[in-house]
């Protein structure tokens, strides 16, 4: 583990992660480096994961997290503390998913998107790009692209 600028990693062998849970600013991070580090996935001792689900470079799997069958998690993406993701599953690139959140089987989250804490996202429901959703909301519909929701269904803040 090293904390320190990105000059010192510059011409070495060793790899990064970006290590920072706002979607934009690990985006641009990525952007400015995507030719000098060679970037790592990080997935906690604790997590479970079923062996025919895919994990791309630059993901975060944190503590206690559930990641069922079948399921496609792009890269950079942030699986925080006993998140639940069920089976059929695909998350696109740069998605955050807050802890505890319980996302069931055969959804899709598109990228860019942050799905807070205590979330849950019934089954079949496809999240668009770019949108945020409010911690302790449950999704029971399909949401656009750039979305803003919160609640209990889900009720738009901004739109």
């Amino acid at each position: 583990m090293y904390l320190g600028r990105e000059s010192d990693l510059k011409n070495s062998e060793s790899k990064a992660f970006i290590a920072i849970g706002e979607n934009s600013i690990r985006k641009s991070i990525f952007r400015k480096n995507k030719n000098e580090f060679k970037f790592s996935k990080i997935v906690h001792s604790t997590a479970i994961i079923a062996t025919n689900s895919l994990i791309q470079k630059g993901t975060f799997i944190g503590a206690n997290v559930c990641i069922n069958p079948l399921t496609k998690i792009g890269s950079f993406c942030i699986i925080n503390t006993g998140s639940i993701i069920e089976h059929e599953f695909l998350i696109e690139n740069f998605v955050h998913i807050g802890p505890s959140t319980v996302l069931c089987g055969n959804v899709k989250v598109g990228k860019n998107t942050l799905i807070g804490a205590n979330t849950i996202i019934n089954p079949n429901v496809k999240i668009g790009s770019n949108c945020v959703i409010g911690s302790g909301s449950v999704v029971v519909n399909n949401i656009p692209n750039y979305s803003r929701l919160t609640g209990n269904p889900v009720h738009y803040f901004i739109k």
